[in-house]
């Protein structure tokens, strides 16, 4: 049988984050947020948005495209919110800040609101989201991105698929919502690409404007929004509140993946409100765990073992390698082997290779 993976455990897929920083001034701390972030994703099976993610953003580095040190600055504050400016630095980190600094305002005000410009991207808007639900909070987190998808009745790629993150605690896990505009995320066609796999026919349309399985032929279209205009919708608020409100870049102006010319000017948006405010706690979270298990309890379709609620099957997963290993396709090995040659760290280590 030919092995198309490797285990990597968590612990070393953090390691290799950090040893990839080492080359590049970025400090300690930072390191560590990215490699928390980044690996993050892997655990919860968003393989798009992990450790595949990483040559890309050590290439920016090196092209001076990002700054490898967070310098944000403050530029708007007040009692429960304000704005920042992240400076061009890591998108993880200053997302990580972001939050941090929200939260922080909504402990003592019961909510705390930031806008965020002069970012790049941020990996998975949950790992923030989350942050907030962990301190028995609802964190909201939104980003905007390149014009990769169109808007609705176009075939241009004129917005982007505008990632946003609602998270609140629960009993045994975080209830988390994690969702782009777009059918499908870009990520998504980068590692059909890689593995050599088709895409399902709804997901893009190629160049001509025609539906299309392959993903070469949909990263040279465009990605099409989520439930239709419903999705293109979504897209443009969350692109006024991170691109307008924050007065930043709006998705049309983002600098595009391999584009190193100039920062990205990626906007944020962050949102955290303190529970214990409107209802004890406790209360909160009994009354959920009811409504999940009622949800929970529902009667099955056909080739459906179990209705879950959102957040629940990255939970069980991240439990999953926790414990036995994250699996990297050979195809993103290949890829990390190749970035840790380039910049002389030692390759990544799996279990079976030393």
């Amino acid at each position: 049988m030919l092995v198309k993976e490797q285990i990597v455990t968590v612990e070393n897929a953090k390691k290799f984050a950090i040893e990839s920083c080492s080359s590049f001034n970025i400090s300690e701390e930072e390191s560590k947020i990215f490699a928390e972030v980044l690996v993050e994703a892997d655990m919860r099976g968003i393989m798009t948005h992990g450790l595949i993610r990483l040559p890309d953003y050590i290439k920016r580095i090196k092209k001076c495209g990002m700054e490898p040190k967070l310098n944000i600055e403050i530029i708007k504050d007040w009692p429960w919110g304000g704005s920042l400016n992240a400076g061009n630095g890591i998108g993880h980190v200053a997302a990580y800040k972001g939050m941090q600094w929200v939260i922080g305002k909504a402990k003592k005000h019961g909510m705390g609101m930031a806008t965020m410009n002069m970012s790049n991207h941020f990996g998975i808007a949950s790992f923030y989201s989350i942050m907030a639900a962990e301190q028995n909070m609802i964190g909201i987190a939104a980003s905007n991105s390149p014009p990769i998808m169109a808007p609705w009745g176009g075939m241009k790629a004129n917005i982007g698929n505008n990632p946003i993150a609602i998270s609140v605690p629960g009993k045994d896990f975080p209830i988390s919502l994690d969702i782009a505009c777009s059918v499908s995320a870009r990520g998504k066609l980068y590692k059909a690409q890689r593995e050599g796999t088709q895409i399902p026919k709804n997901w893009a349309l190629n160049a001509k404007g025609e539906e299309t399985t392959s993903p070469a032929e949909a990263l040279e279209g465009v990605l099409l929004p989520l439930a239709g205009h419903k999705g293109y919708g979504i897209a443009l608020m969350i692109d006024i509140l991170t691109g307008i409100l924050s007065g930043g870049t709006v998705s049309p102006n983002i600098k595009g993946k391999y584009d190193y010319s100039a920062p990205r000017d990626i906007g944020h948006f962050f949102l955290a409100i303190d529970i214990e405010r409107f209802l004890p706690v406790e209360t909160f979270l009994e009354n959920l765990d009811e409504y999940v298990k009622v949800l929970q309890n529902t009667e099955t379709g056909e080739n459906v073992d179990k209705v879950r609620v959102s957040g629940e099957s990255g939970s069980i997963r991240r439990k999953h390698h926790i414990e036995n290993g994250i699996p990297y396709h050979l195809s993103t090995i290949k890829i990390l082997d190749e970035m840790a040659i380039d910049i002389g760290i030692p390759l990544i280590k799996s279990l079976g290779r030393k």
